[in-house]
Formats: structure tokens, C-alpha cells, sequence
């Protein structure tokens, strides 16, 4: 159950957002619109994850 957790985020937020993208984003950009988008979204979902497990363990400044 923890690691469903875990990746909810993710499993969740990706598909989301690419059906979002899908009718926002002419066709000949889509392809990289999502690549860029995916990145960003996974990397700032990993540095607030981050951020959340340092503050909640004291490591922070």
C-alpha cells in the first residue's frame, strides 16, 4: 500500500496531464510539449518529495 503511495503522484498525475496537453497543444508541438512537461513534472515531483522528507526529518537548514 505504501509504495502505491508512493507513486500515486505519478501514476495519477502523468496521464492527466498528457490528456490535458492533448487538447491545449497544437498537434505538431505535442510530442515535445509532454516530453518537457513529463521531466518538469516529474522532477518537481521528486524535489517537494524531498523537501517533505528533509523538513519532516530535521536535515533542513
Amino acid at each position: 500500500m505504501k509504495a502505491f503511495l508512493r507513486a500515486a503522484p505519478y501514476v495519477l498525475g502523468l496521464p492527466l496531464l498528457a490528456c490535458a496537453l492533448y487538447f491545449l497543444v497544437p498537434a505538431k508541438q505535442y510530442l515535445q510539449t509532454v516530453c518537457a512537461a513529463f521531466f518538469t513534472y516529474a522532477t518537481l515531483t521528486y524535489l517537494l518529495k524531498d523537501l517533505h522528507f528533509r523538513h519532516k526529518n530535521g536535515e533542513l537548514l
